[in-house]
């Protein structure tokens, strides 16, 4: 193996591209997703392939006859797909066979064109495409590379079905081929392109010729209107998205493995300084490793059956995934399953890790939707039965497990004694983090003092009849004996705890529509109906039309904000991004050091995160550095954290580096610094401690807005969780609302009410100069 490199991303301008698109921790890094042929995930891929059209293009008009400095360079994409490529070979060779080799030596010979488009093809879903429909790739020569991928065996020439070819026609050359073909109707004008399909095959297979077969005469004809046609061969394309999967060390293929590599050059991102150190014998063998792909292959194809909703579908597969993971957990070796913290990372490549999570998602979603409650819990007993897999989603595997026996058990005189053994073995289960022990205990209490006042029903006579009785209430309230003594530890500092409320009034604008968040007017400031109305309603009295500054549209925080404002507060509405800024700067050296007990997290260039970022390996690996770090936050002085945090953030956010959890936008060096001095130490390294033992629970569900004042004495630094009328808390919100509360931060629920429910009128007046307009 070659000795490790240390490497620097080189920065530059960093154009921003909708940070949610990539991932939904906050900038965190892509590439542990990618698609799996006609099955994955289409739109990312065609979107990708759009982006890097111009990905080559020079920033600036510059000057047209003066060549570029990336002329006659290979393009963004062929780059990271070439280097994926290299690296894994050099590095894992042993994963491939003499046939892979054999193709991946054709696709070197297949010059630069054939490559160019080869990889074109790669990027997006492997379906059947017009050649035609490829010009906008100006790089590439598109019937050289075309006559080069079918010689070599690359690409599929033609569909062997009538309808696939009629797919690749526009609806008005399938109209024009109904005419040819003389399919004529009444209702012809008014069909869809489907509709068009299925009446040409139709017509066609009802025709008689002397010669010849009607259907092959009218695939010869559709070709004709096509041109060339293409389809990225399956086994070449099998080969290389698993040669992705090697080099990107994905967790999935929800999306392209290469998003992260191309997206990092398109938009010229700074990575963390970091030693990259490839692993060579992640996947012992080509056997192993093609085991892996193909669980991650079934994984992607059962997510999109549940994203269309075809839950029959996916049930075909239950069996078969069921029988898999069993023999394979009865099969694997011993040390395999060791607890031991450099293990269970690299259990996390195995294709067991991909069923259990596909069995928790029938367990947790699919099996309960079609009221398959019995399968569910019985998936559940055995995916607790094991310690090896699935650490993290312990906590859901108990509360499903107390849900389903709670509401839905055969034995229905003991479902709350069942219910409620369960919620105690789940506070007893070291797995289960603290963000499921707040929901654990909340069910456990609503489960015990559903049973305490049973039982104390049964055993007083007379008491059925007399349920406001200050005995009764008496007696209901001792339901905390049902408790056992040794789980209490773990939920006293779980207890929920009310934070304030505050409740604010604002004038709604009455466009309410479904997935559309509710639009308010500025409330205290001078808003005249007379003169305002029309603009706000639109000149046609159409509140959606409002283009104007005048409209006075604010958002349900923005109300919240101004309320505090009165206060003397500075808000930004930042949500979780600030807590993420946060964690990401204080443990920027933990995060991104070398560690031997971590030796194989860091094994490309396009990280923004140590591959155990989302397992529980990462805590584990490295909680003596941790405990090191909180122990410093918490015990640090203000203006030291401060200066330290500041000057991280200048060093990090000139070169807009995309670390863990920065978010660059959220806020202003200046804003940032502010509120960080308003904190109080300790109950921020209580954040930061939570967070780091599991950032997947942890890294959605904080408050809406961080409100500050620095002009006071002491500062005064507020979260407020944000609700409009018929809002209520999630799950997360209130674990966050319990965790900042007890650590010491002042936390509101701000209920925005409607102060008025109307449209705002349009004044005659202005009705009457409208029509006047209109008769001119």
């Amino acid at each position: 193996m070659p000795p490790a490199k240390k490497r620097r991303t080189s920065g530059g301008p960093v154009r921003e591209y909708g940070q949610g698109t990539l991932s939904s921790h906050f900038g965190l890094q892509a590439s542990q997703g990618g698609a799996t042929g006609a099955e994955g995930t289409q739109e990312g891929a065609e979107h990708i392939a759009e982006l890097s059209i111009t990905a080559d293009e020079p920033d600036g008009d510059g000057d047209e006859e003066t060549a570029p400095p990336w002329a006659g360079m290979d393009p963004y994409y062929q780059r990271v797909f070439d280097e994926a490529l290299d690296t894994v070979l050099e590095h894992e060779s042993h994963l491939f066979d003499s046939g892979d080799l054999a193709l991946i030596q054709r696709y070197k010979n297949a010059g630069a064109d054939g490559q160019k488009l080869l990889v074109r093809l790669f990027s997006r879903s492997w379906k059947w495409l017009r050649l035609s429909s490829l010009s906008k790739y100006t790089e590439i020569d598109l019937p050289c590379a075309y006559a080069s991928l079918c010689s070599s065996g690359f690409a599929d020439e033609e569909p062997s079905s009538l309808s696939e070819l009629l797919n690749l026609m526009s609806s008005p050359e399938l109209k024009a081929l109904a005419k040819q073909t003389q399919l004529v109707t009444t209702l012809q004008s008014r069909w869809t392109k489907p509709e068009y399909i299925d009446a040409i095959i139709a017509h066609t297979a009802t025709q008689t010729l002397l010669i010849g077969d009607p259907v092959e005469r009218t695939k010869t004809r559709v070709k004709k209107i096509l041109g060339p046609i293409l389809r990225l061969d399956q086994t070449a394309g099998d080969l290389f998205e698993r040669t992705m999967m090697l080099y990107f060390r994905s967790l999935d293929l929800i999306e392209r493995p290469m998003v992260a590599g191309i997206l990092s050059l398109v938009e010229r991102w700074t990575f963390p300084e970091y030693e990259v150190k490839r692993f060579p014998n992640m996947f012992p063998t080509r056997e192993a490793s093609v085991e892996y792909y193909q669980a991650l292959q079934l994984h992607a194809r059962i997510e999109k059956l549940v994203e269309r909703k075809k839950v029959e579908d996916c049930l075909e597969h239950l069996d078969e995934i069921q029988a898999m993971w069993e023999s394979l957990l009865m099969a694997a070796d011993a040390d395999a399953f060791s607890t031991e913290r450099k293990s269970y990372f690299l259990i996390q490549f195995t294709p067991v890790r991909v069923f259990t999570m596909l069995l928790t998602n029938f367990a947790l979603n699919i099996l309960p939707s079609v009221k398959l409650y019995d399968r569910a819990t019985t998936i559940i007993h055995m995916l607790l039965s094991q310690q090896h897999y699935g650490w993290g989603s312990r906590g859901k595997w108990w509360d499903q497990l107390s849900h389903l026996t709670l509401n839905y058990s055969d034995a229905v005189q003991e479902r709350e004694e069942r219910a409620l053994e369960f919620c105690v073995e789940a506070v007893r289960d070291p797995l289960v983090r603290a963000g499921w022990l707040v929901r654990v205990r909340r069910r456990l209490e609503r489960v015990a003092k559903k049973l305490w006042e049973r039982k104390q029903m049964e055993s007083q006579d007379g008491l059925k009849s007399k349920k406001g009785s200050k005995k009764l209430l008496a007696i209901i309230s001792g339901w905390e004996a049902l408790i056992p003594g040794d789980i209490r530890h773990r939920l006293i500092d779980r207890t929920i705890r009310e934070p304030g409320l505050e409740v604010c009034e604002g004038v709604r604008i009455d466009h309410r529509e479904l997935g559309r968040k509710s639009t308010w007017l500025v409330e205290g400031e001078d808003l005249d109906v007379d003169d305002d109305a029309e603009t706000a309603n639109g000149e046609d009295g159409d509140p959606q039309s409002n283009e104007t500054e005048t409209s006075q549209e604010i958002t349900v925080e923005e109300v919240a904000m101004r309320h505090y404002a009165k206060q003397g507060y500075n808000g930004l509405h930042v949500e979780n991004a600030l807590f993420h800024h946060i964690f990401g700067l204080l443990f920027y050296e933990v995060l991104y050091a070398t560690s031997p007990q971590c030796p194989h997290v860091f094994q490309t260039r396009y990280q923004t995160h140590p591959l155990d970022f989302f397992t529980d390996e990462f805590y584990m690996g490295r909680e003596p550095a941790i405990s090191a770090r909180c122990h410093e936050i918490e015990t640090a002085r203000i203006d030291d954290l401060v200066a330290d945090c500041a000057a991280m953030d200048i060093a990090l956010r000139d070169r807009r580096v995309k670390g863990v959890g920065l978010a660059w936008d959220a806020m202003t060096h200046d804003q940032f610094v502010e509120i960080l001095s308003c904190v109080q130490v300790p109950a921020l390294g209580t954040v930061m401690r939570r967070m780091a033992e599991a950032y997947r629970d942890h890294c959605g569900g904080l408050p809406d807005l961080v409100l500050w004042d620095a002009t006071t004495s002491p500062k005064r630094i507020k979260l407020v969780e944000v609700k409009g009328p018929g809002d209520r808390l999630s799950e997360k919100q209130i674990m966050w609302m319990d965790i900042l509360g007890c650590c010491g931060w002042d936390i509101d629920v701000c209920k925005v009410e409607e102060k008025a429910k109307k449209t705002l009128p349009i004044p005659v007046k202005k009705v009457a100069k409208r029509a006047a307009r209109k008769r001119k």
